[in-house]
């Protein structure tokens, strides 16, 4: 796993479910205490207790509709 450097995670379907937030952060904290990230590319809706001044976030607002076999995006 990459240390000290820039990395990219998603929190998608954790945000709903308050134990899925709470397993989630536990799993976001251990990442920050072994990989000690410079930045880190958030994709999926913020959840408290990160660490806002080293990520930039990028909202799931991808609308996805199906036409028979085909994918409009």
């Amino acid at each position: 796993w990459p240390h000290n450097c820039l990395i990219a995670i998603n929190s998608t379907g954790v945000c709903h479910d308050k134990r899925s937030k709470h397993t989630w952060l536990d799993g976001y904290n251990a990442m920050l205490s072994i990989l000690n990230p410079t930045h880190i590319l958030r994709y999926g809706g913020m959840i408290e207790g990160e660490r806002t001044d080293i990520s930039t976030y990028y909202s799931n607002d991808n609308k996805i509709q199906s036409h028979g076999s085909k994918r409009i995006v």
